[in-house]
């Protein structure tokens, strides 16, 4: 859960990096260099920061210039070999956002003097590729980068890395070196629905308002009249001049 958690809250940072800010790394410990190990010896772990075995057995190898001066990591000393007579394998569970898209890379070389170093690259189950370069006539290592678009199908991911099944198979002695493994943000999720709200339309609101005509004002000269008309009428009907009921008077406001 507290794995879960931290990687939620790595997700929230990613979104709300600024636009300018370069791409932030969502692999934990993608150059090995969290376990630390003295140089010229190599360590096989069950768990390191950030990765855990596939297998039954310890299969996490991390080397710091182990077989050779020159045979440094492309980020730093360290580096992660997928031996293949150990049938290495080993993956981490990563924070992504159903629909993203996904640049995945990795540094890969052979390990010098052997001919096969076969490292299979897995997306969430998937083979990516099957890495593999010739090392033979070689006494440091060739990093090359490889890159993968991807995109995410749920919540979290899980990147992996394994020996090629087939040299296990043939209990070969060693395997491919990998390094510098980063997994950043290229665009979000797409979606159908607008993201501003439309204004209505007579179709979305078919209903016709109606207009009501303005009341005109009265002239001065009209007010004028109507106020001497009540004032005559109000003289007529003073105390012993009564204003007969059968009379009428019309005013003529016009």
């Amino acid at each position: 859960m507290k794995r879960l958690a931290s990687a939620g809250l790595l997700l929230s940072c990613v979104l709300c990096a600024p636009a300018s800010a370069a791409p932030m790394n969502l692999v934990v410990n993608g150059d090995f260099e969290s376990q630390p190990i003295a140089k010229g010896h190599f360590q096989v772990l069950h768990t390191i920061p950030g990765w855990t075995s596939d297998g039954a057995n310890p299969s996490i190898e991390i080397q710091n210039r182990y077989h050779y001066d020159g045979g440094a990591g492309s980020a730093g000393p360290q580096l992660a070999e997928l031996c293949a007579s150990g049938n290495d394998r080993f993956s981490q569970l990563l924070p992504t956002l159903p629909g993203a898209t996904y640049s995945f890379s990795l540094d890969h070389s052979y390990r010098p003097t052997l001919q096969h170093n076969g490292v299979n690259v897995l997306w969430d189950g998937r083979l990516l590729a099957d890495l593999d370069a010739d090392g033979r006539h070689h006494d440091a290592p060739d990093w090359t980068t490889h890159t993968f678009t991807v995109t995410a199908t749920a919540t979290t991911t899980e990147i992996e890395f394994a020996a090629d099944p087939l040299l296990y198979h043939n209990r070969y002695p060693g395997g491919g070196w990998i390094d510098n493994v980063r997994l950043t943000l290229v665009s979000l999720p797409t979606t159908d629905k607008p993201t501003h709200p439309t204004q209505p339309t007579a179709q979305t609101d078919p209903t016709p308002v109606p207009r009501v005509a303005p009341i005109p004002e009265p002239s001065p000269a009209a007010i004028a009249l109507a106020a001497a008309c009540t004032l005559a009428l109000l003289r007529r009907r003073r105390p012993g001049n009564p204003l007969r009921p059968d009379r009428r008077v019309a005013f003529d406001l016009a």
